[in-house]
């Protein structure tokens, strides 16, 4: 570990000791142990191909994965006008353990590779399925994992107060011109989520529903 990790992270622990119901030491720890492919990091304008690219992708999940409670699109291509990578983040919010079998079968069926514990919980499994002009990785939670909340209430609250979606961009920004290599930026970018997620969070509590994510309804036709 590089003494900028640490800094970063010591940084980090002065302002938050938690990160969306986890202690910030054991959010910092999976980090480490955290598997990607190897991708471009190269930041894109604004696609609003993402969302029908979502669109397709959720219904081929919802199509191909069984216990699926629902899946919804987070990360940057899911805020209107933000700069991203090409790479469509979905939180596949299930019926079963993240890990079960079956599940990462049919994933792989889908072309989904496993890549491990997920950087947005401990109790989580990513997969990837890397294609030429856009790539997919979905999150695999349970349904009764606490994290999916406010992971989707985030872009959601981003998306309908224009302020706030300024603020977080100015912020990302600064992070990407600051030249840090990839963890560093993470734990950084770490502190930016667990202010936005706070935001995002009080405001969410406040709309009809509050947090609670909503079951996908199968069409009976």
């Amino acid at each position: 570990m590089k003494t900028a990790h640490l800094k970063a992270f010591k940084a980090l622990k002065s302002q938050y000791k938690e990160f969306n119901h986890e202690p910030i030491e054991q959010v910092f720890k999976r980090m480490l142990l955290v598997k990607a492919p190897d991708l471009s990091l190269e930041q894109q304008s604004f696609k609003p191909s993402w969302q029908r690219d979502f669109n397709l992708e959720k219904y081929r999940l919802l199509q191909g994965v069984s216990n699926v409670f629902n899946a919804f699109h987070i990360g940057s291509t899911s805020i209107q006008g933000m700069t991203a990578k090409d790479v469509i983040d979905i939180i596949l919010v299930v019926d079963c353990q993240p890990t079960h079998e079956a599940l990462l079968s049919q994933l792989a069926e889908l072309g989904y590779q496993n890549y491990g514990v997920s950087p947005i919980s401990s109790d989580a499994i990513w997969c990837w399925r890397i294609l030429e002009e856009v790539s997919y990785v979905v999150h695999i939670c349970h349904s009764n994992n606490p994290c999916t909340e406010l992971i989707v209430a985030f872009p959601e609250y981003l998306n309908k107060n224009r302020q706030a979606q300024l603020e977080y961009v100015v912020q990302k920004q600064r992070l990407i011109s600051s030249e840090q290599d990839l963890l560093s930026y993470s734990v950084s970018k770490l502190g930016i989520y667990c202010h936005f997620f706070k935001m995002a969070g009080q405001w969410k509590a406040k709309q009809p529903g509050g947090l609670a994510l909503v079951r996908h309804e199968k069409s009976t036709q």
